[in-house]
């Protein structure tokens, strides 16, 4: 299943309820509070069948869904870590984490320890080609790694072409 439509009937901390064809299926969500109850919405699904269970797990854009699935990958993270990752971290502070090899931040997540932490960080490499691409540019340009990371990180670059995001540095690294 790639993503299912569905009517919001029930939000919980860590999941919501929907209903499609009046049936109703639980999706364990990092923030089921983006939707509203009685929303008509679309979630991307990731399924988690287990010869005991038969979990969903959803998440309200494809990229996240990749990141969730990007975590899954690493030694020492299963479904419910990632989701707790995803729920601490919102998409593009994750994507700097990882670009800036936080460990720091990942560990102040229970049931992070520091090898898993490093596990995280040394397996999910190339996470945000946007991203890394825009810190090979700046990079080539002689700015210090420290002065991107800075004013990246006071960035949403969701909001900004990446040309945007490469100039708002540069002004910021010509006023130090």
């Amino acid at each position: 299943m790639e993503y299912i439509k569905l009517k919001v009937m029930k939000i919980k901390d860590d999941y919501l309820i929907g209903e499609v064809n009046n049936i109703g299926y639980k999706i364990f969500i990092s923030n089921p509070y983006h939707f509203k109850k009685n929303e008509e919405v679309l979630i991307y699904i990731y399924e988690d069948i287990k010869e005991t269970s038969h979990e969903y797990y959803g998440f309200r854009d494809k990229e996240l869904r990749s990141l969730f699935l990007s975590l899954l990958k690493v030694r020492g993270v299963g479904v419910k870590l990632s989701l707790k990752i995803l729920q601490k971290y919102s998409y593009e502070s994750l994507i700097k984490i990882l670009l800036l090899k936080d460990m720091e931040s990942l560990k102040k997540i229970k049931g992070v320890s520091v090898k898993v932490a490093r596990e995280i960080v040394e397996t999910i490499k190339l996470v945000d080609n946007r991203l890394e691409n825009i810190y090979q540019v700046l990079i080539s340009l002689k700015i210090d790694k420290q002065l991107i990371d800075s004013c990246i990180s006071q960035i949403n670059v969701k909001q900004y072409s990446d040309e945007e995001i490469i100039n708002m540095v540069l002004k910021k690294a010509r006023q130090a």
